[in-house]
């Protein structure tokens, strides 16, 4: 199993809050989507879960790394995965309010 992190570039842009949703993709090739609110998607596999984030404007949590450091701004420190354990925690740390 393998997860990746997304964040929502719309509301990233507009106000600067990073809204995260967690990409696990399973051993046996399906994908779940976990978004901020709590809500689960399931797909059948990488693609079809990287389509849906797409639309929905995420981008991967590793690509605002980059363009950050490319701006020569400070990666804000708070703005990491958060770590919990059970997804009810983790919830409750997807969105992270750096205004």
């Amino acid at each position: 199993m393998k997860t990746e992190w997304w964040y929502e570039s719309a509301i990233y842009d507009l106000d600067k809050d990073v809204v995260l949703a967690r990409l696990t993709l399973r051993n046996d090739g399906t994908a779940q989507v976990m978004t901020d609110d709590g809500e689960i998607r399931d797909f059948a596999g990488w693609d079809e879960a990287f389509y849906w984030l797409s639309d929905e404007e995420y981008y991967p949590l590793d690509s605002l790394y980059e363009a950050l450091t490319e701006q020569g701004i400070a990666i804000d420190p708070r703005i990491k995965p958060p770590l919990a354990s059970c997804d009810g925690e983790l919830v409750g740390q997807m969105v992270i309010k750096l205004g």
